[in-house]
């Protein structure tokens, strides 16, 4: 049986996931009843780079394909030696050799923000989804709505019944929820063995486990905010993006639930209608800001953006250039709060025309173009 891990990866990968992940392919290359393969693919859209590692799953033949997300933590606990909890994958081929019926099969693991709660939703009696309650976990392997993306295995055969492209932009809808969706229209049962619980790694280098997660949502609850000079970079990011959302709904004349309406306009197979690249990004108008607004409220830009806050200091009085700026909802920031920014892009782009748009409207004298 072949087997393909697919790992979309983004950038600045934990030690700990490192690590991790070392001993995971040491555990399963030992192990001769299964070929495996490795897809990692850099994402900066994650919908592109798990289509890109689906094909690869079908191109080499694969029977599953593990998608695993870059920020996991398998044996939390440290063994540091050969440990059981990377026979996870062998426990959800198990499940799904046994009942052909299954489709998507996962495990559980939590957010690392506020309430920690478990990444799996079930269907609610209006047909929406709601995030599953501990007392709904069953500790075996249950049927649910929604497998979260970072930990699940996907039964290739099922590709033959769900056309491409089997991920889309994340404009309503997350992969995971996409997937699961199209999944259960082709006949397919969504699955967890919530038995099985790995970690789950925070921006702030901390993984969090079954048995930190409580604390943690309790530190997410009482961040510093109202502390004289400490306030938290999450809030300040926060306050920062509601601000970007509520200054493009008012350029592009629509609220933010619409704006997938003209972002999914985009075809980046129009460059090749150019003989300039520049020409190419110059002719594209509010479809290119529309898509900018909804990358900027993804988990991954949001979680950069609070990094680059901690590192700066306010307090003194800084210098930046945003080189492709784009609409440049970071370095807009950094003016907001003092710094002298120059924005450099192509005249004539959408984003980067928004971008001076809000500098005349907020009138920042330290700004140039």
């Amino acid at each position: 049986m072949r087997i393909m891990i697919g790992i979309p990866c983004y950038r600045d990968v934990a030690g700990e996931t490192l690590e991790d992940y070392m001993r995971l392919a040491f555990h399963l290359g030992r192990r001769t009843e299964h070929e495996y393969l490795i897809g990692i693919k850099t994402k900066a859209e994650q919908f592109r780079a798990r289509n890109a590692i689906v094909e690869g799953a079908l191109q080499t033949d694969c029977d599953y394909l593990f998608f695993l997300d870059d920020d996991h933590v398998i044996d939390w606990e440290e063994s540091r030696t050969s440990s059981f909890k990377y026979d996870l994958v062998q426990k959800l081929i198990d499940h799904m050799e046994k009942d052909k019926d299954i489709g998507v099969c996962g495990v559980v693991y939590y957010h690392r923000g506020a309430e920690c709660r478990p990444v799996l939703l079930n269907e609610g009696k209006d047909g929406g989804y709601y995030w599953i309650r501990d007392d709904e976990i069953k500790n075996r392997l249950q049927e649910v709505g929604v497998q979260g993306g970072g930990c699940m295995l996907l039964r290739m055969s099922m590709f033959d019944k769900i056309k491409a492209p089997w991920f889309e932009p994340e404009f309503d809808e997350g992969t995971d929820l996409q997937i699961c969706n199209k999944a259960r229209k082709a006949g397919f049962k969504i699955c967890c063995d919530t038995s099985i619980q790995i970690g789950h790694v925070k921006s702030a280098r901390e993984v969090i486990t079954p048995k930190n997660r409580h604390r943690v949502a309790q530190e997410n609850n009482n961040r510093s905010i109202g502390v004289e000079d400490a306030i938290d970079p999450s809030y300040r990011v926060k306050s920062a993006l509601n601000l970007y959302v509520i200054d493009a709904e008012e350029y592009l004349g629509m609220k933010l639930r619409d704006f997938s309406t003209i972002a999914c306009k985009y075809n980046p197979e129009n460059i090749k209608k150019f003989d300039n690249p520049q020409d190419y990004y110059k002719s594209l108008g509010n479809e290119q800001l529309a898509r900018q607004v909804l990358f900027h409220q993804l988990d991954n830009p949001t979680e950069e953006w609070i990094y680059w806050n901690m590192c700066i200091n306010s307090e003194l009085e800084g210098y930046g250039a945003d080189i492709g700026c784009g609409s440049s909802p970071v370095g807009f920031d950094f003016a907001m709060r003092g710094h002298k920014m120059d924005f450099v892009d192509l005249d004539g782009s959408g984003a980067y025309e928004f971008t001076k748009w809000r500098v005349k409207k907020r009138e920042l004298k330290n700004c140039g173009f």
